[in-house]
């Protein structure tokens, strides 16, 4: 984060505490109705109610004050990375389930142009398509399916973890394209022997639905934009991000320490993240649109 910034965001945080400050003192001086013991209970209940939301608003206000901006750092991974001191295997997981092949076509397109050379790329059909097997041989890339769809996507994503062997493991949803710099961008940050997963912000090309069906769509930000600009750096300050399924890397042998990925919950992404952290490791918020 630059200085400038930096301290333009206290400035903005101090003054939202101080207006903060001067309504609780409002609210608690010169509104309670405190005539009978009723009106006392709904008034005091209602303060109180406020004065909760309020301290949970002003530890996110703290949290925003300490948000690290990682750029710098993928910036040195990243000249690691490009040098050739710090190239590990990569193992790139595309898992899908009914989706066209044209989307498939793309994301793997898109993998196949990641700037990186020491990469593979799977395609992991749950749904034993011929198609898919063609699709993944005409564009050269694994193929890896199996007889059942126990666990869903998570069971899938375990399936393909003793047929693989990378480093790292990278993994995109079947509607997803990377930038050509994803993995020199994300890569250098496992350096570190602490950092298990690398996540960043998902980012579409259609519209937000809701937005698009009210005609507001270049008006409204569109609802996942608070959770990847707003969320995910505050969570970042405290090691708790939220992995996200999609768009993110993850160090192999931290995830093989904790079992693979979650299987005992639809949410395998958040709970993957979950047991991650339990075990000490580090997870990284790199604020890019990757």
């Amino acid at each position: 984060m630059t200085k400038t910034r930096s301290k333009w965001q206290l400035v903005v945080v101090g003054i939202l505490l101080l207006l903060t400050v001067q309504y609780v003192l409002w609210r608690s001086l010169f509104t309670l109705n405190l005539d009978t013991m009723v009106n006392g209970v709904f008034s005091l209940g209602l303060l109180l109610a406020e004065i909760l939301r309020l301290v949970g608003s002003t530890i996110q206000l703290f949290f925003l004050s300490q948000i690290k901006d990682r750029s710098r750092e993928a910036d040195w991974g990243e000249l690691s990375v490009i040098s050739g001191r710090f190239t590990p295997s990569v193992d790139i997981l595309i898992p899908t389930y009914n989706e066209h092949p044209s989307i498939l076509r793309r994301t793997i397109i898109g993998c196949q142009a990641l700037e990186y050379t020491r990469k593979t790329i799977y395609l992991l059909d749950d749904t034993r398509r011929p198609e898919m097997k063609k699709l993944a041989a005409e564009l050269g890339c694994e193929y890896i399916t199996r007889p059942n769809n126990i666990n869903a996507k998570a069971g899938n994503l375990n399936n393909a973890l003793p047929q693989t062997s990378g480093d790292l493991i990278a993994v995109f949803d079947a509607d997803f394209i990377p930038t050509r710099n994803f993995l020199k961008r994300t890569v250098g940050f496992f350096k570190d022997k602490e950092v298990a997963l690398v996540q960043t912000p998902q980012s579409y090309y259609n519209p937000d639905p809701v937005a698009y069906n009210l005609g507001l769509e270049n008006i409204l930000t569109a609802e996942e934009e608070l959770f990847y600009r707003h969320i995910q750096p505050i969570r970042d300050t405290t090691n708790s991000i939220v992995c996200c399924g999609t768009s993110f890397v993850v160090r192999r042998s931290a995830l093989l320490s904790i079992g693979g990925f979650f299987t005992d919950s639809i949410a395998e992404d958040y709970y993957t993240g979950v047991c991650l952290s339990a075990q000490g490791y580090k997870l990284i918020y790199l604020d890019e649109k990757l």
